[in-house]
């Protein structure tokens, strides 16, 4: 791929089963994020064809996931916070794109059951582990919460790691990076925030160097590792 970046990813979504609620707001809001954030898609080999696996991707903006979801071969299914369920404007539309509603502060018992069905039926699952917007200077502060380290830990799939080029800047353009695949190493009590900072930083370590206080987290987790994994990590 050239370094200018692709601007179009060579496949299109499969729309035809969704709402008209949803493909309106697909038709609608993607040409509007490339207009305002003009994404530039490196690495998208890393992308395999067939599932299943889950997308790890950095939130900064409502239009994430309008620049995120091309970039994927399969259409994929999202987490979401309950919160969006019950607005009558955001309902209908992630509904109709078959998201699951997460609660950030209780247990999830319905929704972990529909994500290893989603996965077992060879779908892609898409996360925003971080599970809220990120402001400028923020990054790598709020890692992702036990449930969904665990979760990641236990769904042995491929993990592919996106990170949104931050912060945003109306029509300057950006990089959406696309890394390999890496799989979650076992996480043992007391390593859920080092394996936290872990996942964070496979994300934002595909633009440089990592924000904040990750890598000494990191470091901890990583040493932890069996030799298998840490062979892997190189």
């Amino acid at each position: 791929m050239s370094d200018l970046g692709c601007k179009r990813p060579p496949w299109k979504p499969d729309l035809s089963g969704l709402p008209w609620q949803s493909r309106w707001a697909y038709h609608i809001l993607k040409p509007l994020s490339r207009l305002l954030y003009r994404p530039r898609y490196y690495g998208l080999d890393n992308l395999p064809q067939q599932g299943p696996y889950i997308i790890l991707a950095n939130h900064q903006s409502f239009f994430d996931v309008m620049l995120l979801n091309p970039a994927i071969p399969l259409n994929p299914i999202w987490l979401g916070k309950k919160e969006l369920f019950d607005s009558p404007l955001m309902a209908p539309v992630i509904k109709g794109f078959g998201a699951i509603p997460i609660d950030r502060e209780a247990s999830n018992f319905t929704a972990v059951k529909q994500i290893f069905a989603l996965l077992k039926d060879g779908g892609v699952l898409a996360v925003f582990p971080e599970a809220t917007r990120i402001k400028e200077g923020k990054q790598g502060e709020i890692l992702p919460k036990a449930g969904l380290v665990h979760l990641l830990s236990r769904a042995k799939v491929p993990l592919i790691p996106i990170c949104l080029e931050y912060p945003y800047r109306l029509f300057r353009r950006h990089r959406v990076v696309v890394g390999p695949a890496f799989h979650m190493p076992v996480v043992k009590a007391g390593e859920e925030t080092a394996a936290a900072a872990y996942i964070l930083a496979k994300i934002y370590g595909l633009l440089g160097d990592l924000p904040g206080p990750l890598q000494d987290r990191v470091d901890k987790f990583t040493d932890s590792m069996p030799m298998e994994d840490q062979h892997e990590k190189a």
